[in-house]
């Protein structure tokens, strides 16, 4: 039998698309980079007192990053979310990877998190853009459970808050 003679593979039918950046921007202020220099420079200064010249010299590059890309914003990318599973920049992935999705709102914006069965991998989270969380929300629930207990973790609580 050719491959040809072969019937065709049912499409995923696309349930929800949207466009929406790779991670969230943040407006930071003249008072957020004058904070994070003093932070920086107490941490250059903390390395050459204890001798830690590598200490120093991270801090500082670090500091020096956060300054140079200070006007960059995430670039947009493709989310599609089918009947067996999404896609993002036309990399799918089937539902029956996760046990189940969340969503975290904040003042700013909406983050979709896929957690995956295994326990080693982390959530694939994907930001929801203009989309109406509400209807997500009922679209996803149809396809994978809603885990309505999970949070996000101290760490990205204090990313989120410094907005780093």
């Amino acid at each position: 039998m050719s491959t040809s003679d072969l019937p065709p593979t049912p499409q995923p039918q696309v349930l929800m698309s949207w466009q929406a950046p790779i991670q969230a921007y943040h407006e930071r202020s003249k008072r957020w980079y004058t904070i994070g220099g003093g932070v920086v420079l107490l941490g250059v200064v903390y390395g050459i007192l204890t001798d830690s010249w590598p200490l120093s010299i991270v801090i500082l590059l670090t500091g020096a990053m956060y300054f140079l890309l200070r006007g960059h914003r995430p670039p947009l990318r493709q989310i599609i979310i089918t009947t067996e599973g999404f896609f993002l920049e036309n990399i799918f992935t089937r539902f029956d990877a996760f046990s189940g999705f969340w969503l975290l709102p904040t003042p700013e914006y909406t983050e979709l998190h896929f957690s995956p069965k295994s326990a080693r991998s982390p959530d694939i989270i994907i930001q929801t853009g203009a989309t109406d969380p509400a209807e997500l929300r009922a679209i996803l629930s149809e396809c994978l459970p809603e885990l309505p207990d999970k949070q996000e973790g101290l760490l990205d609580i204090l990313l989120r808050l410094t907005k780093l």
